[in-house]
């Protein structure tokens, strides 16, 4: 029952982002940020689907297209966050507050980021590299936790190359 409700929260998202880029023209900015993060949900709901083939194909198959699955959507939502949070930059727009402030708000996000998800990341790979496991999509989803925080820090520094 929980799965189906997590599947189904996976899909209005998904059909939701769709939406949100369908109602930008061909070419648009913003509709590649929302439709690359609709791509997202996609690969989450093929990782789900997954689950429906568990025990008909070999174990190493299975685990190898989940994490591949997890790799891609985490892939996809960094992608599409980044574009998402350079809009206003692409726009010409001023980001709001002081530098010194902006850049204290990054180095925080990036730190809580670390605080998270950095004891998970050094348990999963830990675990995978004595070959007690092979949990691939978890370190995938614990470097993703890592990387949103530095993606605002890469919008940044884009910001004042430009």
């Amino acid at each position: 029952m929980v799965q189906g409700e997590v599947d189904l929260s996976k899909i209005l998202a998904c059909a939701g982002m769709v939406a949100a880029a369908l109602a930008f023209d061909r070419g648009d900015y913003l509709r590649r940020g929302w439709g690359v993060w609709a791509a997202c949900y996609a690969c989450l709901l093929g990782r789900d689907a997954m689950l429906l083939v568990n025990g008909h194909v070999s174990p190493g198959l299975y685990e190898l297209s989940r994490g591949a699955l997890v790799t891609a959507g985490n892939v996809c939502v960094v992608v599409g966050a980044w574009t998402l949070a350079r809009a206003w930059t692409v726009a010409g727009l001023e980001h709001p507050g002081p530098k010194g402030t902006r850049r204290a708000v990054i180095a925080l996000a990036i730190v809580v980021a670390l605080a998270f998800a950095g004891p998970t990341l050094v348990v999963d790979v830990h675990d995978i590299v004595l070959g007690s496991r092979a949990d691939f999509d978890s370190i995938a989803s614990d470097g993703l936790t890592q990387r949103m925080a530095v993606t605002e820090a890469d919008d940044d520094d884009d910001a004042q190359a430009a």
